[in-house]
Protein backbone atom coordinates (compact mmCIF):
# COMPACT_ATOMS: atom_id res chain seq x y z
CA UNK A 1 0.00 0.00 0.00
CA UNK A 2 1.49 3.48 -0.89
CA UNK A 3 2.02 6.64 1.48
CA UNK A 4 -1.21 8.13 -0.37
CA UNK A 5 -3.46 5.57 -0.06
CA UNK A 6 -3.02 5.06 3.91
CA UNK A 7 -5.57 6.99 5.95
CA UNK A 8 -4.14 10.97 6.79
CA UNK A 9 -1.74 10.55 9.48
CA UNK A 10 -0.72 14.10 9.42
CA UNK A 11 -1.39 18.17 9.43
CA UNK A 12 0.31 20.75 7.58
CA UNK A 13 -0.49 23.93 8.41
CA UNK A 14 0.71 27.44 8.65
CA UNK A 15 -1.01 31.18 8.90
CA UNK A 16 0.87 32.58 6.02
CA UNK A 17 0.80 31.13 2.62
CA UNK A 18 4.82 31.91 0.93
CA UNK A 19 6.35 30.12 -1.73
CA UNK A 20 9.01 28.21 0.24
CA UNK A 21 5.83 26.55 2.16
CA UNK A 22 4.06 25.94 -0.76
CA UNK A 23 7.57 23.73 -1.74
CA UNK A 24 7.35 22.05 1.86
CA UNK A 25 3.68 20.94 1.16
CA UNK A 26 4.60 19.66 -2.55
CA UNK A 27 7.78 17.57 -1.13
CA UNK A 28 5.65 16.21 2.17
CA UNK A 29 2.09 15.57 0.01
CA UNK A 30 4.11 13.46 -2.62
CA UNK A 31 4.86 11.25 0.26
CA UNK A 32 2.18 11.54 2.81
CA UNK A 33 -1.47 12.05 2.89
CA UNK A 34 -1.82 14.90 4.88
CA UNK A 35 -4.49 17.33 5.95
CA UNK A 36 -3.56 21.05 4.69
CA UNK A 37 -4.63 23.98 6.65
CA UNK A 38 -3.19 27.94 5.48
CA UNK A 39 -5.46 30.33 7.03
CA UNK A 40 -4.40 33.30 9.57
CA UNK A 41 -6.23 34.34 13.15
CA UNK A 42 -8.88 32.58 15.19
CA UNK A 43 -10.68 31.12 12.86
CA UNK A 44 -7.00 29.40 10.75
CA UNK A 45 -6.28 28.33 14.32
CA UNK A 46 -9.75 26.37 14.95
CA UNK A 47 -9.60 24.81 11.57
CA UNK A 48 -5.97 23.52 12.36
CA UNK A 49 -7.13 22.08 15.93
CA UNK A 50 -10.17 20.17 14.61
CA UNK A 51 -8.00 17.95 13.22
CA UNK A 52 -6.03 17.12 15.55
CA UNK A 53 -8.02 13.90 17.39
CA UNK A 54 -7.77 12.45 13.33
CA UNK A 55 -3.30 12.45 12.84
CA UNK A 56 -0.34 11.39 14.59
CA UNK A 57 1.87 14.20 13.51
CA UNK A 58 1.25 18.29 13.19
CA UNK A 59 4.29 19.86 10.62
CA UNK A 60 3.49 23.50 12.23
CA UNK A 61 5.73 26.46 9.70
CA UNK A 62 6.79 29.10 12.04
CA UNK A 63 6.70 29.23 15.81
CA UNK A 64 3.76 31.40 16.48
CA UNK A 65 0.67 31.31 19.25
CA UNK A 66 -0.95 28.48 16.61
CA UNK A 67 2.15 26.65 17.41
CA UNK A 68 2.14 26.91 21.16
CA UNK A 69 -1.53 25.66 21.44
CA UNK A 70 -0.92 22.33 18.66
CA UNK A 71 2.05 21.71 20.63
CA UNK A 72 0.33 21.98 24.17
CA UNK A 73 -2.88 20.16 22.73
CA UNK A 74 -0.65 17.71 20.89
CA UNK A 75 1.20 16.95 23.97
CA UNK A 76 -2.21 15.99 26.22
CA UNK A 77 -3.46 14.05 23.00
CA UNK A 78 -0.25 12.08 22.82
CA UNK A 79 0.56 13.19 18.88
CA UNK A 80 3.90 14.75 18.08
CA UNK A 81 4.99 17.57 16.24
CA UNK A 82 7.79 19.22 14.33
CA UNK A 83 7.58 22.68 14.21
CA UNK A 84 9.73 25.02 10.94
CA UNK A 85 11.49 27.98 12.01
CA UNK A 86 11.38 30.78 9.88
CA UNK A 87 13.09 34.15 11.09
CA UNK A 88 10.65 36.67 12.97
CA UNK A 89 9.53 33.72 14.87
CA UNK A 90 13.10 34.05 16.73
CA UNK A 91 13.47 37.82 16.52
CA UNK A 92 13.89 40.38 18.35
CA UNK A 93 14.93 44.09 17.16
CA UNK A 94 13.47 45.81 20.62
CA UNK A 95 14.74 49.25 18.03
CA UNK A 96 12.57 48.99 15.24
CA UNK A 97 9.69 46.78 17.17
CA UNK A 98 11.01 44.04 14.79
CA UNK A 99 9.73 39.89 15.71
CA UNK A 100 7.59 38.17 17.72
CA UNK A 101 9.39 38.22 20.78
CA UNK A 102 8.59 42.23 21.24
CA UNK A 103 5.53 40.30 22.64
CA UNK A 104 5.76 39.53 25.95
CA UNK A 105 2.43 37.02 25.92
CA UNK A 106 3.01 36.04 22.44
CA UNK A 107 6.90 35.04 23.46
CA UNK A 108 5.49 32.64 25.78
CA UNK A 109 3.63 30.53 22.93
CA UNK A 110 6.41 30.68 20.88
CA UNK A 111 9.08 30.15 23.32
CA UNK A 112 6.51 26.93 24.58
CA UNK A 113 6.02 25.49 20.83
CA UNK A 114 10.65 25.53 20.72
CA UNK A 115 10.84 24.17 23.95
CA UNK A 116 8.44 21.09 23.47
CA UNK A 117 7.91 20.42 19.84
CA UNK A 118 9.35 17.02 19.21
CA UNK A 119 11.18 18.07 16.55
CA UNK A 120 12.49 21.74 15.11
CA UNK A 121 13.67 22.50 12.04
CA UNK A 122 16.01 26.42 11.60
CA UNK A 123 16.88 27.46 8.08
CA UNK A 124 20.43 28.70 9.47
CA UNK A 125 23.04 28.47 12.28
CA UNK A 126 22.11 31.72 12.92
CA UNK A 127 18.51 31.33 13.62
CA UNK A 128 19.17 28.27 15.44
CA UNK A 129 21.21 29.98 17.67
CA UNK A 130 18.87 32.42 18.13
CA UNK A 131 15.78 30.17 18.95
CA UNK A 132 18.50 28.47 21.92
CA UNK A 133 18.68 31.98 23.30
CA UNK A 134 15.60 33.24 23.47
CA UNK A 135 13.28 30.20 24.33
CA UNK A 136 16.21 29.17 27.12
CA UNK A 137 16.25 25.43 25.23
CA UNK A 138 19.36 22.59 24.39
CA UNK A 139 19.96 22.19 20.80
CA UNK A 140 19.29 18.36 20.77
CA UNK A 141 15.92 18.58 18.79
CA UNK A 142 16.95 21.55 16.59
CA UNK A 143 18.62 21.04 13.16
CA UNK A 144 19.62 23.33 10.59
CA UNK A 145 18.09 21.94 7.13
CA UNK A 146 18.07 25.45 4.25
CA UNK A 147 15.71 25.54 1.81
CA UNK A 148 17.04 23.85 -2.12
CA UNK A 149 17.40 25.82 -5.16
CA UNK A 150 16.66 24.96 -8.38
CA UNK A 151 20.92 25.79 -9.69
CA UNK A 152 19.27 25.04 -13.32
CA UNK A 153 17.05 27.85 -13.29
CA UNK A 154 19.50 30.60 -11.39
CA UNK A 155 22.36 30.26 -13.39
CA UNK A 156 24.74 32.74 -15.14
CA UNK A 157 23.93 32.28 -18.29
CA UNK A 158 25.94 33.91 -21.01
CA UNK A 159 25.30 37.81 -20.42
CA UNK A 160 28.33 40.01 -19.66
CA UNK A 161 28.01 41.48 -16.21
CA UNK A 162 27.77 45.39 -15.78
CA UNK A 163 29.06 47.25 -13.51
CA UNK A 164 26.03 47.66 -11.01
CA UNK A 165 24.74 46.78 -7.79
CA UNK A 166 21.62 45.28 -7.62
CA UNK A 167 19.58 44.70 -4.30
CA UNK A 168 16.29 42.65 -4.29
CA UNK A 169 13.83 43.02 -0.85
CA UNK A 170 10.34 43.40 -0.84
CA UNK A 171 9.81 46.70 0.32
CA UNK A 172 6.38 48.33 1.05
CA UNK A 173 6.67 50.12 4.61
CA UNK A 174 9.39 51.96 6.94
CA UNK A 175 10.19 48.91 8.89
CA UNK A 176 11.01 46.89 6.11
CA UNK A 177 13.44 49.73 5.10
CA UNK A 178 15.19 49.13 8.68
CA UNK A 179 15.17 45.80 8.52
CA UNK A 180 16.74 45.09 4.72
CA UNK A 181 18.93 47.79 5.59
CA UNK A 182 17.99 49.77 2.64
CA UNK A 183 18.18 53.27 4.81
CA UNK A 184 22.18 52.24 4.94
CA UNK A 185 22.02 51.45 1.46
CA UNK A 186 20.77 54.47 0.20
CA UNK A 187 23.56 56.36 2.21
CA UNK A 188 26.11 54.38 0.22
CA UNK A 189 24.67 55.37 -3.12
CA UNK A 190 24.77 58.82 -2.31
CA UNK A 191 28.77 58.44 -0.97
CA UNK A 192 29.27 55.98 -4.62
CA UNK A 193 27.58 58.85 -7.19
CA UNK A 194 29.49 57.08 -10.07
CA UNK A 195 28.31 53.22 -9.54
CA UNK A 196 24.55 52.26 -10.47
CA UNK A 197 22.61 51.07 -7.40
CA UNK A 198 19.27 48.91 -8.71
CA UNK A 199 16.96 48.21 -5.81
CA UNK A 200 13.91 45.61 -7.01
CA UNK A 201 10.90 44.41 -5.01
CA UNK A 202 9.33 48.05 -3.99
CA UNK A 203 5.70 48.37 -3.65
CA UNK A 204 4.19 50.10 -6.45
CA UNK A 205 2.24 51.56 -3.24
CA UNK A 206 5.35 52.55 -1.70
CA UNK A 207 7.63 53.72 -4.48
CA UNK A 208 6.96 57.34 -5.12
CA UNK A 209 7.16 57.74 -1.44
CA UNK A 210 10.77 56.33 -1.40
CA UNK A 211 11.56 57.83 -4.48
CA UNK A 212 11.95 61.13 -2.67
CA UNK A 213 14.78 59.84 -0.27
CA UNK A 214 17.13 58.21 -2.97
CA UNK A 215 20.12 59.48 -4.82
CA UNK A 216 19.93 59.81 -8.45
CA UNK A 217 22.16 57.07 -9.64
CA UNK A 218 19.40 54.47 -7.84
CA UNK A 219 16.46 53.02 -9.56
CA UNK A 220 13.60 51.64 -7.55
CA UNK A 221 12.11 48.79 -9.69
CA UNK A 222 8.80 47.27 -8.41
CA UNK A 223 8.46 43.13 -8.00
CA UNK A 224 9.09 40.97 -11.06
CA UNK A 225 8.33 37.40 -12.00
CA UNK A 226 11.29 34.71 -11.84
CA UNK A 227 12.38 35.43 -15.24
CA UNK A 228 12.63 39.11 -15.10
CA UNK A 229 14.69 38.68 -11.76
CA UNK A 230 16.96 36.03 -13.28
CA UNK A 231 17.95 38.26 -15.96
CA UNK A 232 18.82 41.57 -13.28
CA UNK A 233 21.20 38.65 -11.36
CA UNK A 234 23.02 37.44 -14.50
CA UNK A 235 23.29 41.40 -15.35
CA UNK A 236 24.20 42.71 -12.14
CA UNK A 237 28.30 42.47 -11.19
CA UNK A 238 27.51 42.62 -7.55
CA UNK A 239 24.91 41.87 -4.90
CA UNK A 240 24.45 43.90 -2.30
CA UNK A 241 22.55 42.50 0.96
CA UNK A 242 22.65 45.25 3.88
CA UNK A 243 20.23 43.93 6.38
CA UNK A 244 19.98 44.52 9.86
CA UNK A 245 18.16 40.89 10.39
CA UNK A 246 17.97 38.53 7.68
CA UNK A 247 17.37 34.45 8.93
CA UNK A 248 18.00 32.88 5.48
CA UNK A 249 18.68 35.62 2.38
CA UNK A 250 17.08 33.50 -0.32
CA UNK A 251 17.45 36.31 -2.81
CA UNK A 252 21.56 36.11 -1.67
CA UNK A 253 21.72 32.59 -2.90
CA UNK A 254 19.86 32.94 -6.01
CA UNK A 255 22.20 35.59 -7.34
CA UNK A 256 25.48 34.12 -6.06
CA UNK A 257 23.82 30.75 -8.08
CA UNK A 258 24.23 33.66 -10.84
CA UNK A 259 27.54 34.89 -10.54
CA UNK A 260 27.01 38.06 -8.50
CA UNK A 261 29.48 38.81 -5.97
CA UNK A 262 28.16 39.56 -2.65
CA UNK A 263 28.57 41.73 -0.40
CA UNK A 264 26.32 41.45 3.25
CA UNK A 265 26.69 42.41 6.97
CA UNK A 266 27.51 39.90 9.52
CA UNK A 267 24.12 39.45 10.54
CA UNK A 268 21.75 35.96 10.76
CA UNK A 269 22.31 33.80 7.55
CA UNK A 270 24.07 36.10 5.72
CA UNK A 271 27.36 34.84 6.56
CA UNK A 272 26.93 31.12 6.41
CA UNK A 273 26.00 31.99 2.31
CA UNK A 274 28.66 34.28 1.53
CA UNK A 275 31.72 32.13 3.66
CA UNK A 276 34.50 33.58 1.76
CA UNK A 277 33.39 34.49 -1.54
CA UNK A 278 32.33 37.93 -1.13
CA UNK A 279 32.56 40.55 2.03
CA UNK A 280 30.94 40.98 5.21
CA UNK A 281 30.52 44.16 6.54
CA UNK A 282 29.04 45.19 10.11
CA UNK A 283 26.12 46.19 9.98
CA UNK A 284 25.60 50.28 10.03
CA UNK A 285 29.13 50.08 8.88
CA UNK A 286 28.72 52.48 5.89
CA UNK A 287 32.20 53.42 5.27
CA UNK A 288 33.39 49.78 5.75
CA UNK A 289 30.39 49.01 3.04
CA UNK A 290 31.41 51.34 0.68
CA UNK A 291 35.14 49.96 0.69
CA UNK A 292 33.50 46.44 0.18
CA UNK A 293 31.46 47.35 -2.74
CA UNK A 294 34.47 48.99 -4.36
CA UNK A 295 36.47 45.65 -3.64
CA UNK A 296 33.65 43.69 -5.21
CA UNK A 297 33.05 45.46 -8.52
CA UNK A 298 36.70 45.32 -9.01
CA UNK A 299 37.16 41.65 -8.83
CA UNK A 300 37.27 39.48 -11.73
CA UNK A 301 35.16 36.81 -13.37
CA UNK A 302 36.93 34.05 -11.04
CA UNK A 303 35.11 35.43 -7.98
CA UNK A 304 31.22 35.09 -9.79
CA UNK A 305 31.91 31.16 -10.31
CA UNK A 306 33.56 30.51 -6.47
CA UNK A 307 29.93 32.86 -5.72
CA UNK A 308 28.18 29.69 -7.40
CA UNK A 309 29.82 26.76 -6.75
CA UNK A 310 29.55 27.99 -2.88
CA UNK A 311 25.67 27.68 -3.13
CA UNK A 312 26.02 24.76 -4.46
CA UNK A 313 27.70 23.35 -1.80
CA UNK A 314 25.45 24.10 0.45
CA UNK A 315 22.62 22.90 -1.05
CA UNK A 316 24.21 19.18 -2.14
CA UNK A 317 25.71 18.94 1.43
CA UNK A 318 21.81 18.58 3.18
CA UNK A 319 18.98 18.31 0.86
CA UNK A 320 16.33 19.85 1.84
CA UNK A 321 13.94 17.07 0.70
CA UNK A 322 15.37 14.33 1.39
CA UNK A 323 15.87 15.20 5.04
CA UNK A 324 12.20 16.29 5.81
CA UNK A 325 10.86 12.78 4.22
CA UNK A 326 13.09 11.20 6.86
CA UNK A 327 11.99 13.20 10.02
CA UNK A 328 8.49 13.02 8.93
CA UNK A 329 8.73 9.03 8.91
CA UNK A 330 10.03 8.71 12.08
CA UNK A 331 8.11 10.57 13.94
CA UNK A 332 4.75 9.73 12.06
CA UNK A 333 4.89 5.88 12.56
Amino acid sequence: MSDKSKPKKMLFCSALDTTFIRDDYKILSSHFSLYKVISPGIKGLIKMLRYLSKIKLSFIWFASVHSGVIVFLSKLLGKKTIVSLGGFDVAKEKEIGYGIWNSWWRSLFVGYAIRNADYVFALSQGLKKSAINLAKCDNNHIEVLEFSYDDDFWHPGDIEKERFVLTVANIDCELRIKVKGIDQLIKVAKLMSDVRFKLVGVSTNFIDSLQKKVPPNMKLIPSVNHRKLLHFYQKAKVYCQPSMNDTLPITLREAMLCGCVPVGTDVGGIPEAIADTGCLVEYGNTGDLVKAIKYALNTDDRAGINCRKRILEISTSNPRKKRLIEIVRKYIR
